[in-house]
């Protein structure tokens, strides 16, 4: 069963169903989402990124950055490295210490570096979309739409039931529609209340 839209699914938005998508969207901890990073700014080249968000921070007062958690997990084990290190150099001199290290940086600075392209650890909210689950879907149909009677779901099993929407809808049985995957169905409600 599909449990989340894809990359393709956001691509078949229009700017301003994107725009709106994203400001109906409450980022959290371990939500998926997608950046277009720009890889050639030559040539205008873009490339989708998915990540999990790992850590979510809010910087000048409105402006929110997502946090890929994979680099996260990174820099907590460098860290740790790091550390390490830290704790077994204590006993050495601090000259020797100095000397070593000016002598590593010359040797990379000497070296040919690499400046291709590398993936940013982390993005503005802005500059994102969400990767909706079928519950983030049923959530932001839950606010938008009930009023316009467009959306409307019942489940029940035996005493306990919940039901979002329009209650009007609940009568209207008896439909020749194909069968598609639920979070499908959802994705098609949200692009057209965008």
């Amino acid at each position: 069963m599909k449990q989340k839209i894809t990359v393709e699914d956001l691509n078949s938005l229009t700017p301003e169903q994107k725009q709106n998508l994203n400001s109906l969207w409450k980022p959290n901890k371990f939500d998926h989402a997608v950046a277009s990073i720009c890889k050639n700014i030559v040539n205008e080249e873009y490339e989708d990124y998915e990540f999990v968000i790992g850590n979510i921070e809010i910087y000048n007062g409105y402006r929110i950055l997502l946090y890929d958690i994979a680099n996260i997990c990174n820099e907590d084990q460098d860290n740790s490295e790091s550390d390490e290190e830290t704790c077994q150099n204590v006993d050495e001199d601090v000259d020797d210490n100095y000397d070593n290290d000016q002598k590593e940086i010359e040797e990379d600075y000497d070296q040919d570096q690499d400046f291709s392209f590398c993936r940013p650890s982390s993005f503005i909210k802005d500059e994102c979309l969400p990767l909706l689950t079928i519950g983030h879907m049923i959530e932001i149909l839950g606010r938008t739409t009930p009023s316009h009677g467009q959306f409307y779901l019942f489940a029940e099993s035996g005493d306990i039931f919940c039901e979002i929407g329009n209650r009007a809808h609940s009568n209207d049985y008896g439909f020749d529609l194909e069968s598609n995957e639920l979070c499908d169905v959802l994705w098609g409600l949200v692009k057209n209340a965008l």
